[in-house]
């Protein structure tokens, strides 16, 4: 199987968009349909320093798209709407219980829904249209010169426009053709080409219960070659729309939790925790990265955006680590034992949790939040994985001995108090008053008391560290 990109998304310039004349901010609702609005409404309000209003309401074509707006929100129920089965109509249902309230701004492509936009005039509802981002042909003529392929699958009538562009002449010959949903399939039939394939099948259907879109493209994967059994099986899938449809995954895909499905789509090459991926690191000796984080989680979002998204910084991930993520709220138990780890080396905790393991799972070096560049005396993300890698393949014993040592403090830690508790004590009797007293006095220590919270930014409350001061002060 090929990938190439026969299209291509490009963003409108702020330049540009002034001249549509639009004011964002004027707006109570916005209306998504795909990731890449979302992507470019927000890229436009970051460049036109637009802040939008914590009001705002966002109705969303699938719960996939709503779940990808974290990386941008908060995410609010009260303010996140979505159609019940992943279409258009399930949408307006739902935009239709609020059309008479609302004001509507509807980003999108040079060539949109029309359907949302006929419903909107239809409707008599108050709404803009802003043009944000553009598909654009690419070159591909040379690829497509160079071998005859026994099939070729469009995900999108822009790559069957793309085709034609590009190659003007193409005969389809013996090439079979499959096209992913109805508006393609018709694209298809439209430009004069046979449709052998058409997905979704019954067998298939474009939506499951509690599924996202890698579902619907896992599904279309079997369909294909379930209906073709082609001696040299060759395909053309377009990367960009397999991206859309979510086809190209990783191993987060099969997970259930929505924190860990919101990063199946990352370039990085994440496991869930599980011995799949221990078994990688013991084999092919390598570190072990563990992030951790939650779906409300503002910097885990913004780690991601910044540098889980970005294609070098995981090119470099997966070639020097094996990559696990994990979601606290699915399993505290793994997050307290490297928060332990991470306060033991820092005297800090917080999320996203970043810690650096050797194959056996001991912890030797971690952080939180880390940028995509060097600021605030912070190393940015690339270069604490080429630090981490290059110690661990030349300080290979300095680093062993760190981790044991520092799995002994944990494990000394942990013990703390199970002798007196074992010893049938008076709760009273455990801690004296002074020692309450220095605790409290050390925790204060540690407070901001110009800014608020304890420590140096980025900061996170320490609910331990609360409780027991309201309950000491009580």
């Amino acid at each position: 199987m090929d990938f190439f990109p026969f299209i291509r998304v490009e963003g409108v310039p702020g330049k540009e968009f002034r001249k549509q004349k639009i004011d964002i901010v004027n707006h109570s609702a916005v209306i998504f349909t795909s990731r890449n609005a979302v992507d470019h409404f927000f890229r436009i309000c970051e460049e036109l320093k637009v802040k939008v209003s914590q009001e705002c309401k966002y109705f969303c074509i699938t719960e996939a798209v709503a779940l990808y707006l974290q990386k941008f929100i908060l995410y609010r129920k009260r303010k996140v709407f979505y159609g019940a089965d992943g279409s258009t109509k399930s949408l307006l249902e739902v935009m239709n219980k609020h059309r008479e309230n609302e004001k509507f701004l509807f980003p999108s492509a040079d060539s949109q829904k029309k359907d949302i936009e006929e419903w909107l005039k239809t409707n008599k509802c108050d709404y803009a249209t802003a043009t944000l981002y553009k598909t654009v042909s690419n070159d591909v003529t040379e690829v497509m010169s160079k071998t005859e392929y026994d099939m070729i699958v469009f995900f999108s009538p822009y790559g069957v426009k793309s085709l034609f562009e590009n190659v003007p002449k193409f005969k389809q010959n013996g090439t079979r053709i499959g096209a992913f949903g109805p508006t393609t399939s018709a694209a298809v039939e439209e430009a004069g080409l046979k449709l052998d394939i058409k997905a979704p099948a019954p067998q298939a259907p474009p939506w499951l219960p509690h599924s996202n879109n890698t579902w619907r493209g896992l599904k279309i994967i079997s369909t294909f070659t379930k209906n073709y059994h082609g001696e040299h099986r060759k395909m053309l899938p377009f990367l960009f729309s397999l991206k859309i449809q979510g086809i190209m995954a990783n191993r987060l895909a099969n997970e259930t939790s929505p924190y860990l499905l919101q990063h199946a789509h990352n370039p990085v090459d994440w496991y869930p925790w599980g011995e799949e991926a221990f078994e990688k690191a013991r084999t092919e000796d390598k570190p072990i990265l563990v992030s951790i984080g939650y779906a409300a989680c503002h910097w885990c979002h913004v780690m991601e955006r910044e540098s889980f998204e970005d294609e070098a910084t995981a090119a470099l991930m997966n070639e020097h680590f094996v990559n696990i993520k994990i979601d606290r709220e699915e399993r505290p138990d793994i997050d307290h034992i490297y928060m332990d780890a991470l306060q033991a080396m820092s005297g800090q905790g917080g999320w996203p949790l970043n810690m650096f393991l050797l194959p056996d799972r001991q912890p030797f070096y971690g952080g939180t939040y880390f940028p995509p560049k060097q600021v605030y005396n912070r190393p940015s993300w690339k270069e604490v994985l080429l630090a981490v890698s290059d110690a661990f393949k030349t300080k290979r014993a300095d680093i062993e001995q760190q981790a044991a040592n520092l799995t002994q403090h944990l494990e000394n830690s942990n013990q703390f108090g199970v002798d007196a508790v074992n010893s049938l004590l008076p709760r009273e009797e455990l801690f004296t008053a002074a020692q309450c007293d220095a605790m409290a006095l050390a925790i204060l220590g540690q407070a901001d008391k110009e800014w608020g919270g304890f420590g140096r930014a980025p900061k996170f409350p320490g609910t331990f560290s609360i409780t027991y001061l309201c309950a000491i002060t009580a």
